[in-house]
């Protein structure tokens, strides 16, 4: 380890102008930083920041919101222990490829509920709950973990903390992005269905 170390010291680190000029290293963080964007795209973080407003639209009362939500993160704890042991058996691309899959699915079914729910469908409340903590399983199970796994397999140890500081970046800024515009997105959603 410690000659590992002396190693490390000589090989010098990458800047940000070689990560983004050099294609040895652009394309990995490509990669990367699509991996990010797409983590954060498929919405968790506004089922995550939205879960009470979601269930509470769902036609809950603010007792049974506040207790799915914590089913939701309960949820999203212990899939994320469950992944890490999926993740050497199944494979990554597998694992990603069925949770974006699920959760696309999981949203179509979730909007149906919310659309079609009324008073005489009491029922599709519930299965607003189920759905929204599925969500986060096939979040959890595969788009949850893998990205940040990525990041550090594709890049040599000179480049891994510019090329973490990116993905970092891209990350959060997404999930910005996806914060400020799920209200607005869902009030536009909601007055279209009701116009229609």
């Amino acid at each position: 380890m410690q000659n590992e170390a002396e190693a490390q010291k000589l090989v010098p680190r990458v800047s940000l102008r070689e990560i983004l000029t050099n294609p040895a290293l652009r394309i990995p963080l490509v990669i990367a930083m699509m991996m990010m964007i797409a983590q954060q795209l498929s919405g968790i973080n506004a089922a995550i920041f939205f879960s009470v407003k979601i269930y509470e639209q769902a036609g809950l009362n603010e007792d049974e919101s506040l207790y799915a939500t914590i089913a939701m993160g309960t949820m999203n704890v212990l899939m994320t222990f469950v992944s890490l042991v999926l993740v050497e058996k199944a494979g990554r691309k597998t694992l990603m490829l069925i949770g974006l899959s699920g959760m696309m699915i999981d949203t179509i079914l979730l909007t149906l509920c919310l659309v079609l729910q009324s008073e005489s469908a009491r029922w599709l409340s519930y299965a607003s709950i189920v759905l929204v903590i599925l969500f986060v399983v096939m979040f959890a199970t595969g788009p949850g973990s893998i990205p940040w796994f990525l990041v550090n397999e594709l890049f040599a140890s000179n480049a891994r903390p510019m090329a973490s500081s990116i993905a970092v970046l891209i990350n959060w800024t997404a999930a910005f992005i996806v914060g400020l515009g799920f209200l607005p997105i869902q009030q536009a959603s909601l007055c279209y269905f009701h116009i229609k």
